[in-house]
């Protein structure tokens, strides 16, 4: 057997995922923040290091949002999001999020602290938050918790659909 017919893995994980991503195009490589430089070299940074602020706890949520320095993003489904919701949270549809976020970004200040309920994966957090920055939004973290342990913690609850047609108007 010679050198040709061995398949030796040298490459980190995290590099055969972004080659791999190359493979599927150049859009998905980009969606995770992977330039064609760090593709050939192998010399990128790992997602988790990358991110900044991403997660918060509930009891931390519970200090900014009581101080009013932070907005609550509910990208649960609009189901889930009447059934109980943190009282003052938008719905936000992640597949629209060209047309919400439009409408958005007309009055919450770039300056904003967001906090978004119902993106868990790390990957979809790490795009999620690079389209957020690519808007002028620096502060944005994921809720590291439920709406069940928001609610445990006495952080207030509401039900019914009192934030999305904000976005539906255009406030």
């Amino acid at each position: 057997m010679n050198d040709t017919d061995r398949v030796v893995d040298r490459t980190p994980w995290r590099i055969a995922v972004a080659q791999a991503l190359a493979i599927c195009g150049v859009a998905a490589a980009v969606a995770v923040g992977v330039n064609w430089t760090e593709l050939r070299t192998g010399n990128f940074v790992p997602l988790e290091s990358s991110l900044e602020r991403v997660g918060i706890e509930v009891s931390s949520l519970l200090k900014e949002y009581g101080r009013g320095r932070a907005v609550v993003i509910d990208t649960r489904s609009r189901a889930d999001y009447e059934h109980g919701h943190i009282a003052g949270a938008i719905h936000f549809d992640l597949a629209q999020f060209p047309r919400q976020m439009n409408q958005l970004s007309r009055w919450l200040p770039r300056q904003q602290h967001l906090v978004v309920v119902g993106v868990d994966h790390p990957l979809q957090r790490f795009s999620y938050q690079k389209m957020w920055h690519s808007l002028g939004y620096s502060q944005v973290s994921f809720l590291d918790g439920t709406i069940e342990q928001w609610s445990n913690a006495d952080g207030p609850v509401v039900s019914g659909w009192d934030m999305g047609p904000l976005l539906e108007a255009g406030r």
